[in-house]
């Protein structure tokens, strides 16, 4: 049975957040690139440059452990997702009480195919993701 979120759920305190860093390979391209936003934008350029996949309440501990199982199987079978951005938008966060550089990614591709298998992963697991589905959603904010 999937179990779709219609829309973002809000974040509660001890959630669990998926994400996605850019690979060795990647890592220096994407620190110049931040650098330079820098220079244009200002402020500080994140270390941890991330892509917020899915988020959702934790569950029991039995629950996490078979997400973390299916996880990494799924991680071995998949090539990476291609993340291209579309957008860079300016977001004041009152959670971080800052100014963000937030990238637009579309949904599309191998990116769609890798959230529709984390769903269904969470989904098989008795956890209800908080993000909608891939097909909801055509842009990662």
């Amino acid at each position: 049975m999937r179990v779709e979120s219609p829309e973002w759920l809000p974040a509660t305190p001890g959630d669990v957040c998926i994400l996605l860093e850019p690979g060795a390979d990647d890592r220096e391209a994407v620190r110049r690139e931040s650098l330079a936003l820098q220079r244009t934008f200002g402020g500080r350029p994140e270390p941890d440059l991330h892509l917020t996949c899915q988020r959702f309440h934790p569950g029991t501990a039995g629950q996490i452990s078979g997400v973390v199982a299916r996880l990494g199987a799924l991680l071995t079978t998949v090539e990476p997702p291609i993340i291209a951005a579309s957008r860079l938008i300016r977001f004041d966060s009152g959670f971080w009480k800052s100014s963000l550089l937030r990238w637009t990614i579309p949904v599309d591709g191998s990116l769609r195919a890798f959230l529709d298998s984390l769903d269904k992963i969470l989904v098989q697991a008795g956890l209800r993701p908080h993000y909608p589905p891939s097909h909801q959603r055509p842009v990662v904010p």
